[in-house]
Formats: C-alpha cells, sequence, structure tokens
C-alpha cells in the first residue's frame, strides 16, 4: 500500500490545480488574402498576424488572481513562425503575473504601455495593406536592438496597469538592461513605457511617453469620437533621436481616419503623414471595407497609395481576404 501513496499524492495534487484553475482559453486567428503591389506579382500573405494563443486565471482568493499569457505568432501559407521564423515563439506576448484591487502586475514580454492602445486609433487595426501605424507612430522603435522587426514589444519586463477609475486607467512598463537580440552587452539604459488611457462612453483617448534602449524619446496623443454609426480618431506622434543621431533626428507623424458601419461591414478610411526633419512628407491614403459574415469571420478588401516625399515616388497596393477568429 506505501508505494501507492506517492501516486495517490500526485493526483490529488494535480486535482487540487485542475480544481483552482478557474479560467483556461485556446484562442487564435487565421488570416490570408491576396495581396498585390506597384511593380509586384499577386502573392498569399496575412493581413493581420495569425494567432495562437493560450490564457489563464487562477482564483487565490481574497480577491487576488493569478493570471498568464502566451501567444505564438505563424505564416498561414506555410505554417512556419512569423517572418520565416525571424520571430521568437511566442512573439506576440509571454507573460505571468497577479491581478487584484491594485490592478494587473505581469512579468515577460508583451506590448508596451504606449504601444497597446494604438490599434484603437487605427481605422484599420494595424492590419492589411490600410494600415496607417508606421505614419500613426512616426516610425518609433520600441525595440531596435531586436533583429526580428518586433518594434511594438518590450522583452524582459515588467507591467503594471492601475484598475480602471471613471474610465481613466494608468500603465506603465520597464524593462532591464540585460543584453537581447543583436546586443551582447548590457543595454544602455532601462527601456520606459508610461501612459495614461480613457474610455468612457463615446469617448477614447491616450497620452504616452516612451523611451527606449538606444534613449531615443518618444511622445503620443491619440483619440476618437463615436458619432452615431461613425468612429471618428485622430493621432499625433514625435520620435526624438538625438541621443544617436546628430542630422535632423526628430521625426513626427499624424493620422487621421474613420470606422463607419454600413450595412452588414464597415467602411474604413484613413490620411497620414510622416516627415523626419530635413526632409519631405511621406503620406499615405487608405479606404477598405470589411464585410460580416458572422461575428467570427469577415471579409475584407482595402487599397492604399503610399508616396515617398523625397523621390516623388508611389507605390499603390490593394488585398482582398478573409479573417476568422476563434
Amino acid at each position: 500500500m506505501k508505494k501507492f501513496l506517492p501516486m495517490f499524492a500526485a493526483i490529488a495534487t494535480f486535482a487540487d490545480v485542475a480544481h483552482a484553475q478557474t479560467a483556461l482559453t485556446i484562442y487564435g486567428r487565421m488570416d490570408i488574402g491576396a495581396i498585390k503591389q506597384s511593380h509586384d506579382a499577386v502573392i498569399l500573405d496575412r493581413g493581420a498576424n495569425n494567432v495562437l494563443g493560450f490564457q489563464g486565471t487562477e482564483d487565490l482568493g481574497g480577491g487576488l488572481s493569478a493570471l498568464f499569457q502566451l501567444e505564438m505568432r505563424f505564416e498561414p501559407g506555410t505554417g512556419a513562425l512569423e517572418n520565416n521564423g525571424q520571430r521568437p515563439l511566442f512573439q506576440g506576448q509571454s507573460r505571468v503575473g497577479l491581478n487584484g484591487a491594485f490592478g494587473t502586475i505581469r512579468l515577460g514580454r508583451g506590448l508596451t504601455a504606449v504601444q497597446d492602445p494604438n490599434a484603437d486609433y487605427d481605422p484599420f487595426f494595424t492590419n492589411t495593406v490600410g494600415s496607417l501605424i508606421n505614419f500613426q507612430t512616426a516610425n518609433y522603435d520600441s525595440d531596435p536592438f531586436n533583429p526580428s522587426n518586433s518594434a511594438n514589444r518590450f522583452s524582459n519586463a515588467l507591467f503594471y496597469n492601475t484598475p480602471v477609475m471613471g474610465g481613466f486607467q494608468l500603465n506603465a512598463t520597464v524593462a532591464s538592461r540585460e543584453p537581447i537580440g543583436i546586443a551582447t552587452t548590457d543595454l544602455p539604459v532601462n527601456p520606459v513605457s508610461v501612459s495614461g488611457t480613457y474610455n468612457n462612453g463615446p469617448v477614447s483617448a491616450m497620452l504616452g511617453y516612451e523611451r527606449n534602449a538606444l534613449s531615443t524619446k518618444f511622445w503620443q496623443a491619440a483619440g476618437s469620437y463615436k458619432i452615431g454609426s461613425a468612429n471618428l480618431m485622430a493621432s499625433y506622434s514625435q520620435q526624438n533621436q538625438s541621443a544617436t543621431v546628430t542630422l535632423n533626428p526628430k521625426t513626427r507623424g499624424w493620422s487621421v481616419g474613420a470606422d463607419v458601419v454600413a450595412g452588414p461591414g464597415n467602411v474604413k478610411a484613413g490620411y497620414a503623414q510622416v516627415r523626419q526633419d530635413g526632409h519631405a512628407s511621406d503620406k499615405k491614403a487608405s479606404i477598405g471595407y470589411w464585410y460580416n459574415l458572422s461575428k467570427r469571420t469577415y471579409l475584407y478588401t482595402d487599397a492604399a497609395r503610399t508616396k515617398t516625399g523625397d523621390s516623388g515616388d508611389s507605390i499603390n497596393a490593394v488585398d482582398f481576404g478573409i479573417q476568422h477568429s476563434f
């Protein structure tokens, strides 16, 4: 009998863990479509990041809960990790933490406090050829030492969000200086990101400041307002690279857009500019229609025209695709 006691204890422990797990969710998104750009052949590509994720919470009692989230990205046409395997396995998120009356605190990798709300102020939600996100954020890079073009996340970081009070919330992200990506020694400074957000009724707004590991400083203000079936939005940002760039270190970007419910779908439109000091403005105009087949599946088609200020060259792009969430 004694030899079975360890087995019984292990089973009991597993049962306790399973009982304590109050929520475990497997979720994801599949997106694939045809994209045509000027001078290029038609290709099959993603309009949005394809996601497979796992998240869960455990009730610890007394209003305290533990939480985790793991989110990987992949290429739908080949099944490879995103950007042909150039990005981390859990590129989207890799965080664990606690939630309680004090707010939420997490450790790991994820969107910074400034970058997290950005999709709310791009009518294309940073997806498809219509996305304005690079203009909206003045081509700023939160993680310049990462060679995988992961521009809006911190790794090895602490994330804190206060409770929402009257629609207001304060958010902060601080990363360690340990080497990452192409860095072989400690990073020059701790990356820091702070933002304040407001969401109440038809009004949404954010104000944020961030400093990356190269001491590039970034400011952003954005807002949206819902009028009837239309959600109108605008954003302004500036990055200052004077710590590493001596000639024309400042870049400014702005965008305006609208997302309008039209029948079973949404009409989306936006215009944006970005300009580095000493250069002409790059400009982008986008329009699209996303048709809802159900609450989780929609078809989309978009068209965009981007003009490079210095050269005057223009690139036209169109897409047509399908997205399903689960």
